[in-house]
Order: C-alpha cells, then sequence, then structure tokens
C-alpha cells in the first residue's frame, strides 16, 4: 500500500510538472505567434508605404510630363493645328498610364485610406481625361472644316456640342479636386506625407480647386 501510495503521488507530481511545462511551452509560443503577427504586420505595411510612395511619385512624374509639353507648346504663341493634335494625344496616353499605374496598387493595397485616396485621384483624372478627349474632338473637326471637309454649320454644331459636354465635365473635375482635399484634410499625416514628396500640386491640398489658368487664349492655326 505505501508503495502504491508514493507511485501515485509521483505519477501525480509528475503530472502537475508536465502541464505546467505544457502550459509554459503554449504561452512562449503564444508570445512568438504574436511576435512574428507583429512584425510581418509592421513589415507588410512598410512595404505598403513605400510601393504607396513610389506610386504616387510615378503618377506625378506622368502628370507633370504632360504639364510641361503643354506649356512648351502654349510658349509657342501661335500654335499649329497638327501639333495640338498630337500634344492632347500623348497627353491621352500619359493620362491612361497614369491611372493605370494608381489602379494597380489600389487593387493590392492593405491600406484603406491609400485606397480611398488613390479612387478619387483615379475619378479625376478620368474626368480630367475625358475633357482633353472632348477638346481633341473639337479640335480635329476644327481641322475637318479649315480643310473644307465639313460645314460650317456642322462644325459650329460639334463646337457647341463638345462646350456643353466640356463645362459639365470640368465641374465633376473641380468637385473630385474638392472631395480630394477634403479627403486630405481629415488625413493630415497622408498629405504630409504627399507634400514631403513634393509631387504635383494636384495631389495635395496645395491644390484648392484650379483647373489651370482660364485667361489665357490660344490662337490655333492650320
Amino acid at each position: 500500500t505505501f508503495l502504491i501510495n508514493n507511485l501515485l503521488t509521483y505519477s501525480n507530481k509528475n503530472n502537475n510538472m508536465n502541464k505546467k511545462k505544457l502550459a509554459i511551452t503554449v504561452v512562449i509560443v503564444v508570445i512568438l505567434a504574436a511576435g512574428i503577427i507583429y512584425a510581418t504586420n509592421n513589415y507588410l505595411d512598410e512595404q505598403d508605404r513605400k510601393q504607396f510612395n513610389q506610386t504616387i511619385q510615378l503618377a506625378s512624374t506622368m502628370e507633370n510630363i504632360s504639364d510641361i509639353n503643354y506649356v512648351r507648346m502654349c510658349d509657342k504663341g501661335i500654335i499649329k493645328i497638327d501639333d495640338d493634335i498630337t500634344t492632347t494625344e500623348d497627353h491621352l496616353k500619359n493620362m491612361t498610364n497614369e491611372i493605370n499605374v494608381m489602379e494597380e496598387f489600389k487593387n493590392k493595397t492593405r491600406n484603406e485610406t491609400y485606397r480611398q485616396y488613390l479612387q478619387i485621384q483615379i475619378d479625376r483624372l478620368t474626368s480630367e481625361k475625358r475633357f482633353h478627349e472632348l477638346s481633341l474632338e473639337d479640335t480635329k473637326a476644327y481641322k475637318r472644316y479649315r480643310n473644307n471637309e465639313i460645314s460650317l454649320s456642322v462644325y459650329r454644331h460639334c463646337q457647341n456640342s463638345s462646350k456643353t459636354q466640356q463645362d459639365e465635365v470640368s465641374k465633376q473635375t473641380d468637385q473630385k479636386k474638392t472631395e480630394a482635399i477634403t479627403f486630405l484634410e481629415k488625413h493630415p499625416d497622408l498629405n504630409k506625407t504627399l507634400v514631403d514628396l513634393k509631387v504635383d500640386e494636384d495631389f495635395n491640398t496645395q491644390e484648392w480647386g484650379g483647373t489651370g489658368d482660364k485667361n489665357h487664349s490660344i490662337q490655333l492655326i492650320p
């Protein structure tokens, strides 16, 4: 009986020790797992931040290229119709690439703030792109008129239709710029990042709802 009691006592102690070891092991595993998850999330967030910065800088560079090309054309004073058409077509291609760059990152980012901001900018650019498409249609119609391919009345009809649509699209663009500004005012850290990156003013609150110099006039020649 004494031996059996000793064996039972030893067995109970051994079981208690095993339970303590198991509990300690579980705690250690949980701590390690939490640490790994935390480190992984930090790494992924940092990679997300870097990719966002690179995406915005690339989009900004594309936007600046278009702006520079347009300014160079305007600096000539009198612009040939074919030059205007070529510059606008290049601008549209550039805008398409810019939209695609932001769309690609938007679809894979883990950051909801980035996603919402990029969608606003994509909508803004899509609206601006439509404006330039209408402008291109108008310029091509003018070229056809100058080449006696269409009558003045037909050209005027095309021009008036384009002007009406452009006015509506311009309002949509300004709305999107205002929406972007409002969003960034609610996310000052994001806006500071954009300012620090020195990206095009359309991407931060330094752009206050403008769509360019509305006072200049450009004379087209065939």
